[in-house]
């Protein structure tokens, strides 16, 4: 994965959910010394969108120019998975994609998404890259911006916990959708460093009833109309 490569795709505008994920799915697969070389396979299995599906969002992000595509082939002339060319990489047109006849680089059984180990040109250390990449991600969309710099400690922590910082950015962007729709009250969002430290990214969002949003009169008359109607039906005698 290239923090780069997921920070890029998150910015994108414009797209349609499927065609968002699609990206996401593109460029977390996205190696920064080796690209990006999924199958639709397995695109289809990261998103769990159909091979059409993918294939025309594939398409669409050629045309918006987001991507490029080139066949790759192996020594022997075969071909294997397409390379994907991401557009925030550098030198790269979407008219005229570099050649490639390189067989994929292979993957690590050890990361959750078999992909090839995070690395870095400049030799950063692992924890560096998540404090400057990663983190960065998951604070601009966590919706409490309260204690940074513990949150940052808390981030490389959990990430090292997970060993996926993707999951963790994913739940941080739909939590922070949850306090939108919800109404949320901001004095009831966790910080940041707590909601890491307790593992909140496994909490199941639960849709407001509407209850909260009663006045104290209009919430006592709902419980009296439900005690009511229990007893009306026989539980309370």
């Amino acid at each position: 994965m290239s923090f780069e490569a997921i920070n890029w795709a998150w910015k994108q505008r414009g797209l349609t959910s499927t065609q968002k994920l699609t990206l996401l799915a593109l460029a977390d697969r996205h190696n920064p010394d080796y690209g990006c070389f999924p199958s639709i396979s397995k695109i289809c299995s990261d998103t769990e969108l159909s091979r059409s599906t993918v294939i025309r969002c594939t398409q669409y992000l050629q045309e918006a120019g987001l991507i490029s595509k080139e066949k790759a082939q192996r020594k022997n002339g075969s071909d294997t998975s397409n390379r994907y060319i991401l557009g925030f990489e550098v030198g790269v047109s979407g008219q005229h994609p570099p050649s490639v006849t390189e067989t994929p680089p292979p993957v690590s059984v050890g990361h959750p998404h078999n992909q090839v180990n995070i690395t870095s040109k400049n030799n950063q250390s692992y924890d560096q890259i998540l404090k400057e990449g990663g983190f960065d991600l998951f604070w601009e969309y966590y919706p409490r911006k309260i204690g940074k710099g513990a949150a940052k400690a808390s981030f490389v922590k959990a990430v090292k916990k997970t060993g996926d910082e993707y999951l963790i950015i994913e739940k941080a962007v739909a939590y922070a959708n949850h306090c939108i729709k919800t109404l949320k009250d901001p004095k009831f969002i966790p910080h940041a460093a707590t909601w890491l430290n307790q593992g909140r990214w496994d909490d199941e969002l639960e849709e407001r009833s509407g209850f909260e949003d009663l006045s104290t009169q209009q919430q006592m008359d709902e419980i009296m109309s439900g005690v009511i109607g229990i007893s009306n039906g026989g539980l309370l005698k």
